[in-house]
């Protein structure tokens, strides 16, 4: 029986048969040791029973209760991008207790489940409620064919480094890259449900009147701007008048999308309106 947990009621026969069998007799039927016999034997005469009592001492006991750990979880929910010494901090205050870094670490990695990882932007100017109200009210007025999409992306001499790579553990990953951007480029592309219908490609960043003359001059329709040439293919309208096809812009909240000459472009044709009245220019 090596390693192998032998049942309490064996050790008991053992015990019963030493009174009338000698050691090696027991140790042919029951197939145990006579160490393990002996030991019972021992045992029965020190502590009255096959099996020493269980010690007192159960180890360290934890730190942190569980309603401390519940509050934990939830001041970090609360505080995602805390760091390590200020939930120290904030333990010795509101909980009263003195725990070290490293204890705090392992209490929200093994024991919370919390692991650091990438943080998520999101806009604190966002209201989620206005934001449902505004999807509520644009499932039932706009489609997808009416909808144009425009925003700006950069490009420079460090576009595209990789900031992670492989390497042998406990060496450097080490990949040569440019240190300085270079020359930076700004692109403005419209997009509709039928690909890209303008494109607007700059040296530097674009500013408010960049992006005006861009919407004025590329997307949107003669109706609204007087000089359009309708002789030139190259200016024929891009937008037109709601319900039509693209007859929605989509924009984002950037500085440079609430230029006050862009919106009064629009509110002087009569197209910058509440979105229950119908709009053409949509801020979200």
């Amino acid at each position: 029986m090596v390693n192998c947990r032998i049942s309490r009621d064996v050790k008991e026969r053992a015990i019963a048969l030493f009174r009338d069998m000698d050691l090696k007799s027991i140790t042919h039927v029951l197939d145990v040791s006579t160490h393990l016999i002996s030991r019972w034997i021992f045992n029965v005469s020190i502590y009255g029973d096959v099996g020493p009592p269980k010690s007192p001492l159960k180890g360290r006991p934890r730190v942190c209760k569980s309603s401390t750990l519940d509050r934990l979880t939830k001041f970090l929910l609360k505080n995602p991008t805390v760091y390590l010494d200020e939930v120290q901090f904030w333990l010795s205050v509101e909980e009263g207790i003195l725990i070290s870094i490293s204890t705090i670490h392992r209490y929200q990695k093994y024991v919370l489940g919390f692991t650091n990882k990438c943080v998520t932007g999101s806009a604190i100017e966002r209201n989620n409620k206005e934001r449902v109200h505004w999807y509520d009210e644009a499932q039932g007025m706009l489609y997808d064919f009416q909808i144009l999409c425009t925003d700006q992306s950069y490009i420079d001499d460090c576009t595209g480094t990789r900031q992670k790579g492989y390497a042998i553990r406990g060496e450097e990953c080490f990949v040569p890259s440019p240190f300085c951007q270079g020359d930076r480029y700004t692109i403005n592309p419209v997009l509709s449900v039928d690909g890209f219908i303008a494109l607007e490609i700059i040296e530097g960043s674009m500013d408010g009147a960049k992006f005006y003359d861009f919407i004025l001059l590329q997307v949107v329709s003669h109706v609204l701007y007087n000089r359009w040439d309708l002789t030139d293919p190259e200016q024929l309208p891009q937008m037109n008048p709601w319900p039509q096809k693209n007859s929605v812009l989509l924009l984002d909240n950037c500085a440079i999308h609430h230029a006050a000459n862009l919106e009064r472009f629009f509110d002087e044709a009569g197209m910058f309106e509440n979105l229950r009245r119908r709009i053409n220019l949509i801020l979200v």
